[in-house]
């Protein structure tokens, strides 16, 4: 049987989540493994062009030249060798446009900001032109995984690059808006591409990944909990076991952390790309893994045990991960998220707010919960006078208790000064809770 590439796009409806460095790097890992790569740019940014040129030029740079990736980058435009052809001329032959070899076993398909041009009128029979030139050059068959990034804006750019793919992977920041943004991306996924006329003609499949944590802070508590907080709200979701830590000085420093120098300051970064690529790799493994033949004849003892304990061992794995931090002896990190008060608290807020209540604002209530039910002054205030607690003294602790987070986790606080609504609710539930302790 021929070889198949695996088409993944990587993609989120909001910006500035690390997509394009995710993209790269995993595609430039997965070149340094042996595997020929390449990476078809269709975000009108064309960052993932621009960062990969950077590197080409580095590579191939000597005293005599020292072009700059720009007047490269302008030498394809003037050339007709970026997607805008593909897109504009909609003819799958033409022969302008061709890989560029970024270095051994990675190519690059380039961006153009003029892309943006051509999502507007009618777009309808630009839907296919992706994964059409990839049939007509054999580029599905030349390379083993072909990644697309993609825009964060929906559009025919996005439309086209899904329709290509066998697969997407979403890389999210740990934030209040990333539940919204993971089911609102899975939503119009499903209503554009599955439900749409090709995909239900042809019964192609494309299948999610999961998401990608990026730009994390792995010390940051509070970070674990919105992590908790996301799975409980997607479980039918895969969430990959490592993340993208976040790194101040890595974007000014390099395009590609493989050439990251010096080496030892981001290892991290270089080993959780390694480890990110190792777990897409096995995960497209086992989806693509042939199920198992049943027979109706004799089994072997094997066989029989295998069967009836498969689905139980994985079933346990599945939950020991989702829930390990939550169920730790130790109160420095977990948080009663089953007291039965606590709960109460949150399905007033969340019925008082609706669809404007968000898994964020949930790790915020726990978190101030916690803060005031542990605080003995607050409780020994309570006891000598109930009126005098209610009107003047819980308040000024509460705005206390809430700066004091703010300082600590910063974003995650914020609402609680834009939203006085909302923080005057959580105060007002916060109080009668600690009133009845």
């Amino acid at each position: 049987m021929d070889k198949k590439s695996r088409i993944i796009s990587f993609i989120n409806m909001k910006g500035g989540v690390g997509k394009t460095t995710l993209t790269i790097n995993v595609a430039k890992r997965l070149s340094s493994i042996g595997n020929n790569v390449l990476v078809i740019d269709t975000d009108p940014q064309f960052n993932a062009t621009q960062s990969l040129l950077a590197h080409k030029e580095d590579v191939e740079r000597t005293a005599y030249n020292d072009e700059l990736n720009t007047t490269i980058y302008e030498n394809l435009m003037k050339n007709n060798q970026t997607l805008l052809q593909l897109f504009q001329s909609l003819d799958t032959t033409v022969t302008s446009l061709f890989p560029i070899e970024i270095s051994p076993n990675l190519d690059l398909l380039a961006g153009d900001l003029r892309l943006i041009k051509v999502i507007t009128g009618d777009t309808t029979a630009k839907v296919g032109v992706i994964d059409n030139y990839l049939d007509e050059h054999n580029f599905k068959s030349k390379y083993d995984y072909i990644l697309i990034d993609c825009s964060p804006m929906w559009s025919i750019l996005t439309y086209a690059s899904l329709t290509a793919s066998d697969y997407y992977v979403i890389p999210s920041k740990v934030d209040f808006h990333a539940s919204l943004g993971i089911q609102l991306l899975r939503q119009t996924v499903k209503e554009n591409v599955l439900d749409g006329y090709l995909h239900k003609t042809t019964k192609k499949k494309l299948v999610p990944l999961g998401v990608v944590f990026t730009l994390t802070n792995q010390k940051t508590k509070i970070e674990q909990h919105v992590k908790d907080a996301l799975k409980a709200e997607n479980t039918d979701l895969t969430f990959f076991q490592n993340s993208l830590p976040y790194m101040a000085s890595a974007p000014n420093t390099f395009t590609l952390i493989d050439c990251a120098k010096p080496i030892t300051r981001y290892a991290s970064l270089k080993n959780s790309i390694e480890k990110i690529t190792d777990e897409l790799i096995s995960r497209i493994n086992e989806i693509e893994a042939p199920p198992k033949l049943e027979t109706k004849d004799k089994q072997p003892l094997t066989h029989s045990v295998e069967n009836s304990i498969g689905p139980k061992v994985h079933t346990l794995e599945e939950t020991f991960e989702e829930n390990f931090d939550l169920t730790q002896d130790n109160s420095e990190q977990t948080l009663n998220t089953d007291d039965e008060l606590l709960e109460n608290i949150i399905k007033k807020i969340n019925d008082q707010f609706g669809d404007n209540f968000t898994a964020g604002d949930k790790v915020v209530i726990e978190t101030l919960y916690k803060k005031a039910i542990l605080d003995a002054k607050l409780l020994t205030s309570c006891d000598k006078s109930e009126k005098v607690f209610k009107q003047n003294i819980f308040p000024q602790i509460f705005q206390k208790i809430v700066q004091q987070c703010y300082i600590e986790h910063i974003d995650f606080f914020s609402k609680l000064f834009g939203d006085k609504d909302f923080s005057s609710v959580i105060m007002e539930e916060l109080e009668k809770k600690v009133t009845t302790v």
